[in-house]
């Protein structure tokens, strides 16, 4: 026969009412500013308000954890409100606290720049992926890399940051946009490997000037659909950033011609896309006398990036 040990006594208190938690402590803020965005309908109502809180304060998400008890001024309770506010009325938490993570960097934000998103790091795990050889990432070639249409730099920057040999050219059509990419160069300590061009396209490139690298993440949202983006894209990213024209194509079309001029014989152009252009893109790329392939597909399965090379010479 096996003894068996007693049942443990429960002790009451191990399921005594957590302490009242005062509007003034910091978890009593967190579940006031929570409901205040839960009230207007913010899907990550708790998320967004730790975000815009540890910002206020300084403090990373464990800190929050930890000092929930902590009780707040004044002057810091009225600097988190307004902010909270401005989220429920579907500001991005990124273009508020004006800073946003890209391949484990910060970017700086600006009107002018579109916020990058996740799905836009399948554009830099492609490259590195297609320019890795039996396994070595080659770190130590010069790279030159072209960025059309730039926004906050973070296509160009992330890539040179993982390629410490590699220099780049980051171009746009906006010259507020590149203000705050070059500020974003500077910040991550890029800034003399990167010369920043107001320009068209290509408009103010050598016509002989080639690249083993070209990214783009160009405007690709058909113009009659961006009336009903959600509002924290409608509203807050540049339009143009955003419109394509008329099939959200423009760019591509644009793009073709000069990826064919610019992009090396050995060379690779990473394009972001659409979620329904992962036909229409490459067929554009074909007829321009590109080769594209497949399109690669983000997490949601989506197409979201395709590879053009130039053709293959006899």
């Amino acid at each position: 026969m096996v003894d068996q040990a007693p049942d443990p006594k429960v002790d009451p208190r191990t399921f005594a009412e957590p302490p009242p938690v005062d509007d003034d402590q910091l978890e009593g803020v967190l579940r006031q500013a929570t409901q205040m965005l839960k009230d207007a309908g913010i899907p990550a109502a708790r998320g967004d308000a730790r975000a815009l809180i540890a910002h206020v304060l300084d403090l990373n998400r464990s800190d929050l954890y930890l000092q929930g008890a902590r009780r707040l001024s004044d002057a810091e309770i009225e600097a988190i409100f307004p902010l909270v506010e401005r989220r429920a009325d579907r500001e991005p938490v990124a273009r508020i606290i004006g800073e946003r993570e890209f391949w484990g960097l910060p970017f700086g934000l600006s009107p002018a720049t579109l916020e990058p998103r996740p799905d836009s790091e399948l554009v830099i795990e492609a490259v590195l992926a297609a320019i890795t050889v039996d396994g070595v990432l080659p770190v130590d070639r010069p790279f030159r890399i072209a960025d059309f249409g730039t926004g906050t730099g973070c296509l160009l920057l992330a890539l040179l940051n993982e390629l410490p040999a590699a220099t780049g050219i980051a171009l746009d059509l906006s010259e507020d946009a590149l203000i705050q990419a070059e500020e974003n160069a500077r910040h991550l300590g890029l800034d003399e490997r990167v010369e920043f061009l107001l320009s068209d396209w290509d408009e103010a490139l050598d016509e002989d000037e080639a690249f083993d690298i070209i990214v783009s993440n160009p405007p690709y949202i058909a113009g009659d659909v961006i009336e009903q983006l959600a509002p924290e894209v409608r509203d807050h990213d540049p339009e143009l950033a955003l419109d394509g024209g008329e099939d959200g194509l423009d760019a591509y079309r644009a793009l073709a011609p000069v990826i064919r001029a610019h992009l090396a014989d050995d060379g690779l152009a990473a394009l972001e896309i659409g979620f329904d252009q992962g036909k229409s893109v490459p067929a554009i790329m074909t007829a321009a006398g590109l080769r594209a392939d497949p399109p690669l597909t983000d997490l949601a399965q989506h197409p979201r990036c395709v590879l053009v090379r130039q053709p293959k010479t006899p």
